[in-house]
């Protein structure tokens, strides 16, 4: 399990037409299926993937979206 794109809106991630300018914080214990959605970002332009560690530290990017959004 991987968790990732707490912080970009799925309005603007549905929309071809908007260029994003994201960081995106992965975060997972299965280093194949993390690194695999990191380059799966990458194909994403102007995404940048980063690696957050483990699954246990999705809480805290989750934590900080309502915050990330509003400047959105």
């Amino acid at each position: 399990m991987v968790s990732a794109y707490h912080n970009v809106s799925a309005k603007k991630l549905s929309n071809p037409d908007i260029e994003l300018d994201y960081d995106v914080v992965v975060c997972g214990n299965d280093e194949p299926a993390k690194g695999k959605v990191m380059e799966l970002t990458r194909e994403i332009k102007s995404l940048r993937p980063l690696d957050g560690g483990g699954l246990e530290f999705s809480y805290m990017n989750e934590s900080l979206t309502p915050f990330l959004l509003i400047w959105q």
